[in-house]
């Protein structure tokens, strides 16, 4: 990293004191941030689609079980609709792009 500028506490960046950068410069680091920011927050919404479709899942599941042994004769017709609903679950989060 330059010895002009210096990270700061909150992720972003800021010139080292007593050091002025010429307006370019500045306005380079701006935009820098700013698509850091923009792809830190599209991670993080990603990752809590992909934990919440891991809890659908989960839950999907655990009912289908719960049901399967109050039901036997249903378990195939059971398996059958988790089977979907997860396949629906994986095209959705798929397509995701935060």
């Amino acid at each position: 990293m330059s010895n002009l500028i210096s990270p700061r506490n909150n992720g972003g960046l800021a010139p080292m004191a007593g050091s002025r950068l010429p307006a370019p410069t500045n306005r380079a680091l701006g935009r820098i941030q700013h698509n850091a920011i923009v792809a830190t927050a599209r991670v993080q919404a990603q990752a809590w689609v992909g934990k919440e479709a891991l809890f659908a899942v989960a839950d999907l599941s655990e009912l289908e079980g719960q049901l399967g042994a109050l039901c036997p004769l249903a378990v195939s017709r059971l398996e059958a609709i988790a089977n979907m609903t997860t396949l629906g679950i994986a095209q959705t989060i798929s397509g995701f792009r935060g």
